[in-house]
């Protein structure tokens, strides 16, 4: 297995943990779904604090930190376009999203939203933002220029997690409650296929050199692969274990 899959893998494991030992978004106490990004062009990592409202900016590598950015009320979520130089946080209490510029560590704007986020993620070269209505059981799709809104998407209960594969222009949706992973064509806005997994999905990692998604379970030492080209689970590996992931 090569170094990024494995990173990936470790990843989904962490993420997995993370969330099954989260407190709940209602109790007002830290709930981060998969409120970290990183820009590997430059090597910096984006990660929120909800206790703060901020979104703190580190040097991968080391533990200190670079910026400090005030953002809007119980950040949940972060994701990094390294084509225009944006850091997008979505603020499940102010419902909106603040855009910061990537060299001057400022907030850039303030998209508002019609709903409350709980995650998202962006296509570089398309220049689309994903975000995740888990109240709506949709994806709503921004033009990243203006802040519009271009389409909403339904998809199975409880979406969670989201990762878009740029290449392919497919975006991946996780759904705990329906045991789904929504694949959505970015060009159509449509869903073209809904993969069946195991119990509780809550974490994607893609690989696009590749064109395999690995999904993450919450409270399971489980990660599944799904090729993208036929959109099918065709493996599984188990931490712990001996289980091969093709």
């Amino acid at each position: 297995m090569k170094l990024p899959a494995l990173l990936g893998l470790m990843f989904l494991a962490s993420a997995s943990q993370i969330f099954a030992q989260a407190p709940n978004a209602s109790s007002g106490r830290a709930f981060v779904p998969l409120g970290m990004a990183m820009n590997r062009t430059t090597g910096l990592i984006y990660s929120v604090s909800q206790t703060e409202d901020t979104l703190l900016v580190r040097r991968g590598g080391s533990n200190a930190i670079l910026a400090t950015v005030s953002v809007g009320a119980r950040p949940v979520a972060v994701a990094v376009n390294k084509r225009t130089g944006l850091v997008y946080v979505a603020n499940r209490g102010s419902r909106n999203l603040t855009v910061i510029d990537i060299n001057t560590n400022a907030v850039n704007s303030t998209l508002p939203l019609a709903f409350t986020p709980l995650n998202l993620a962006i296509n570089s070269i398309t220049n689309r933002i994903y975000v995740v209505d888990e109240a709506g059981n949709q994806l709503t799709v921004l033009d990243a220029t203006n802040g519009t809104t271009l389409a909403t998407v339904a998809v199975a209960a409880k979406p969670m997690a989201i990762v878009v594969n740029a290449r392919t222009n497919r975006i991946y949706v996780a759904s705990a409650s329906g045991s789904l992973v929504s694949v959505i064509d970015g060009e159509a806005n449509e869903v073209i296929a809904s993969v069946a997994v195991s119990a509780n999905p809550i974490a994607l990692v893609v690989s696009p050199r590749n064109n395999l998604l690995y999904v993450g379970y919450y409270n399971s030492n489980e990660v599944s692969t799904i090729d993208g080209r036929s959109n099918a689970v065709i493996g599984s590996t188990f931490f712990g274990t001996t289980a091969a992931l093709r």
